[in-house]
């Protein structure tokens, strides 16, 4: 009894598009609108915090939140938000000695 089974997954042919499906004579070119704008924020929620580091300093904070603001530290380094800060890395640490955590802004190596 070898019965053939039709597969559960059939083939589906797609129509082809047509290559010739836009017409250039209903095609404009137009130089005197203005591109779309973005939004971008003024300031971010931790602006004054981050503002105040310096390479070498560190920010104290629980340890639950520590990899929140290594992150939005490392994005404002990336972005190049804080002048002071360009070119260094991040390292976070949960549970220190004083029970707290911190992020530190370490500064790029051979500086």
């Amino acid at each position: 009894m070898s019965a053939i089974r039709a597969s559960p997954f059939p083939t589906v042919t797609r129509k082809k598009q047509d290559v010739d499906g836009i017409d250039p004579a209903m095609l404009r070119v137009e130089h005197d609108t203005e591109p779309p704008r973005f939004r971008s924020r003024e300031t971010y929620k931790y602006d004054p915090v981050f503002g105040k580091l310096k390479p070498g300093s560190s920010i104290v904070c629980e340890p639950s939140e520590v990899n929140t603001l290594a992150s939005a530290l490392r994005k404002g380094i990336e972005t190049k938000r804080y002048a002071a800060l360009i070119g260094c890395k991040v390292v976070s640490r949960r549970c220190c000695p004083d029970g707290n955590g911190r992020v530190w802004a370490m500064s790029p190596k051979g500086a």
